[in-house]
């Protein structure tokens, strides 16, 4: 990248800012895909033994004796459909 621009878009023209605000000033910075960020991330991680599990919403973590034993939404209903099903056995 060689240049830094701030344009104002309309529905029919744009407007380049004689000025450029200091927050989008990116030289000097590193521009990366945040996806490749992230799948770097999630490799260095499980090479440390971490455990990701993609497409699961971690609202809250319960751990037990070190061990992470509920994660989130999906984990809540799960349990309530497994308690469903053993009380109607009962």
């Amino acid at each position: 990248m060689t240049d830094d621009k701030f344009i104002f878009l309309t529905e029919t023209k744009a407007f380049t800012s004689p000025i450029n605000p200091p927050q989008m000033n990116n030289h000097g910075n590193y521009i990366v895909s945040l996806g490749n960020v992230v799948r770097w991330l999630g490799q260095q991680a499980e090479e440390l033994g971490v455990e990701i599990y993609p497409g699961f919403a971690a609202a809250e973590l319960l751990i037990e004796d070190g061990r992470l034993v509920w994660c989130g939404p999906l984990a809540i209903w799960a349990l309530a459909r497994m308690v469903s099903l053993f009380t109607d056995l009962i």
